[in-house]
């Protein structure tokens, strides 16, 4: 196992997690990479999981989740490359409640032969999961839009009260927007700038799949955040969303406040 981390870690909050890993065979193209995630996971690992190959594997690949298993097919053959592991993010699941006592479980890896079934490399505790307490509650006083049309760009303001502090970007602090999955996702900056002065002058707002995510504060943040984001593209339907999420966030611990 290269790597291994999720993030936010605390429990039920939508995350992204990112496994990667060096074979100790050569993976053929008729073989499939089998991740199974521990019982304590939802049988779907969440509503939206999106699975990205960032490195090692190439081809018109294939991924399905199926009761608690990720399964990759349809790739190139993969020669084992120390310099180029097999690295993976899923992005929308589910992160397991905190039991009382020890931990969620372990993730586990394979690579299967299809011709018979065989592990040809198998690691059974690739992963621990770990996760921490709930956030404490955000007052979300507004979000209002410049318009409600499909395919049209709009700009959203919003004013909440932060219950924690958040602190300022040079900590790895930021405020996160989550825009629900009936919006495309994407990735860019977005225009955005403050309506409370705590935020400050240098504020930056980007996109990273359907998540707004702020920073550029100087100061801690406490009490009244406002501020505004341009630019962001409507759905392509005509459609009823699910909700918007607002979180803040603490990216030393990867926690959501």
């Amino acid at each position: 196992m290269r790597e291994f981390y999720f993030d936010p870690v605390n429990e039920a909050e939508t995350a992204n997690y990112v496994i990667s890993f060096l074979p100790s065979n050569n993976i053929l193209s008729s073989m499939s990479i089998y991740i199974k995630f521990p019982d304590t996971f939802d049988q779907r690992l969440g509503k939206k999981v999106d699975v990205f190959i960032r490195s090692g594997l190439t081809g018109d690949i294939k991924t399905k989740i199926q009761n608690r298993f990720l399964i990759i097919t349809n790739f190139n053959q993969y020669t084992i490359n120390p310099s180029n592991p097999v690295k993976i993010e899923l992005v929308g699941v589910i992160n397991p409640n905190k039991p009382l006592i020890g931990h969620s479980g372990f993730i586990s890896v394979g690579v299967l032969r299809s011709t018979d079934n065989f592990y040809v490399d198998y690691l059974e505790q690739a992963a621990l999961v770990e996760t921490v307490s709930s956030p404490s509650w955000l007052t979300l006083h507004n979000i209002t839009t410049s318009n409600v049309f499909s395919r049209v760009p709009a700009s959203y303001s919003l004013n909440i009260t932060v219950d924690s502090a958040v602190p300022k970007t040079s900590l790895q602090g930021k405020i996160y927007f989550d825009l629900p999955p009936q919006f495309e996702i994407g990735e860019g900056n977005l225009r955005c700038s403050n309506l409370t002065a705590n935020l400050g002058q240098n504020i930056r707002c980007q996109l990273d799949k359907r998540t707004v995510v702020l920073s550029g504060h100087e100061n801690t943040l406490t009490s009244n955040v406002a501020f505004k984001v341009d630019g962001i593209d409507s759905p392509i339907d005509e459609v009823k969303s699910d909700s918007m999420f607002v979180r803040t966030y603490d990216g030393f611990t990867r926690e959501i406040i």
